[in-house]
């Protein structure tokens, strides 16, 4: 295990393990002990923002945004122009060894960056424990144009019909696409066997609310000793014509041609959201253990909660009930009311229907006090299953920079949404508790608190 990390740390830092430690268990259930704080002790990212935290950090709250044009694939004839992706991205150049050759070939980037992101997390904690658990977040394993070429075109007979049973009569091909690549939680038996991990493993399949809810299943393992530390996280790559063309359809996706204009929550004349991409990856573990190792602190996950709209495939609940409900649901896990919530990271789409159903929950559970609400999706783009751990980025930013974060390209306020909105500039304060909300087709509902063991209260 340590040679794999070995290529890893030569960029980010030296990575120790610990002695396993023999961590005993309950024979049937494991009580929830909400007195153990779980604090994020190591952080690993790959965005369209940067791959380092304080980089990551700076940009954000000068309102830096990762939308241009398209790079992925020739996009001069497609509806959707700008996309948020990662730059300058070589998972060869990137991972060890043995990680390199797992992933050779495959045309999984989702998979590369979450390995990536997963392997930075770990050495930016330095003492990973053998007794580690794993909960990670994905999405949809799309059909690339690599594996329609090399698994699929020769099967396509003279008329346009399918062979099936000359596909699957030939057996698979040497080096198929296909296999490997369309297994969701690949990230999952590929880093637990190699860094030796052997505590809980879980993947989070739940549209764009995936990324939220598997840090909150991870805070909840160690709030339970099911494991002395997790690292979750999540990963996620649409930036391709079969991951945008659904979404194109459902007239999701921003049409404008300018990045500058792309992609504008809560605004009047917004038109749905830019494409992202990316993957964090965060360690937590007890906040007692974490300030006796003497680790760097980056927040505290004091609660979650998730719903589900019951309602509709591919719309918002028009009332966002379930959203309400994994705001309540979060603070009451947490034991705080809604008045010592000092901003929202909101989903913030940038579609005409999620803003304004977003905002009508806001309003219902915090009155006219709501606090200062932002998205970041205009800066870093919604990266669908990994937009919640992105965004958690964002909020451990707020922390870091003492700023709120902020809504970039807003121009014109959408006279339906009343919020404290923080505008394109950003805004000074010190929150010291958070809210960070992911809401995903299927009305999957999740919502993390966040606070900071050093930072109080910025609203009177």
């Amino acid at each position: 295990a340590l040679a794999v990390v070995a290529g890893q740390a030569a960029r980010v830092g030296p990575v120790r393990f610990a002695p396993p430690i023999s961590a005993p268990r309950a024979a049937a259930l494991h009580l929830m002990d909400r007195n153990v704080e779980v604090a994020i002790t190591g952080v690993g990212l790959v965005t369209p923002l940067g791959d380092a935290f304080d980089a990551f950090t700076a940009a954000l709250l000068a309102g830096e945004a990762g939308t241009a044009p398209i790079r992925a694939f020739d996009a001069t004839r497609f509806p959707v122009k700008n996309a948020c992706e990662v730059r300058h991205f070589d998972a060869a150049e990137r991972l060890p060894d043995a990680l390199r050759a797992a992933v050779a070939g495959q045309d999984d980037r989702k998979t590369e960056l979450a390995l990536v992101a997963a392997l930075a997390a770990l050495a930016d904690h330095g003492e990973p424990s053998a007794q580690a658990g794993l909960t990670y977040a994905t999405g949809l394993s799309s059909v690339s144009f690599a594996e329609l070429g090399q698994d699929c075109v020769p099967y396509v007979r003279e008329d346009g019909t399918f062979d099936f049973g000359a596909f699957a009569s030939a057996g698979t091909p040497p080096g198929a696409q296909s296999p490997a690549r369309h297994t969701v939680d690949r990230v999952l038996p590929l880093l637990s066997a190699h860094l030796g991990l052997r505590g809980p493993t879980a993947c989070h399949f739940s549209a764009c609310a995936a990324g939220t809810a598997a840090v909150g299943h991870a805070a909840d393992q160690v709030r339970r000793g099911e494991a002395p530390m997790m690292l979750a996280g999540g990963a996620d790559s649409m930036v391709h014509p079969f991951g945008l063309l659904p979404f194109i359809l459902l007239g999701a996706t921003t049409t404008q041609i300018d990045p500058r204009h792309a992609g504008r929550p809560f605004d009047r004349d917004r038109d749905g959201f830019v494409m992202g991409e990316g993957a964090a990856f965060f360690v937590l573990e007890p906040l007692e253990r974490a300030r006796a190792a003497g680790r760097r602190v980056y927040g505290v996950v004091r609660g979650w909660g998730s719903s589900t709209d019951a309602h509709n495939v591919t719309a918002p609940h028009p009332e966002g009930a379930g959203a309400e409900r994994a705001m309540r649901a979060a603070l009451h896990d947490a034991g705080l009311g809604p008045d010592a919530v000092d901003y929202i990271n909101a989903h913030g789409t940038g579609t005409a229907l999620n803003d304004v159903i977003e905002a009508a929950a806001i309003r219902r559970l915090f009155g006219p006090s709501a606090p200062p609400v932002s998205s970041s999706k205009a800066q870093v783009g919604h990266a669908i299953a990994a937009a919640g751990v992105i965004e958690l980025l964002a909020c451990l930013a707020a922390f870091a920079g003492a700023r709120l974060p902020p809504t970039a390209h807003l121009e014109a306020v959408d006279p339906q949404i009343d919020l404290d909105l923080v505008g394109p500039a950003g805004r000074a304060g010190v929150p010291g508790v958070i809210l960070s909300n992911s809401f995903g087709f299927g009305g999957q509902n999740a919502c993390l608190a966040l606070t900071h063991p050093d930072l109080g209260r910025s609203r009177p």
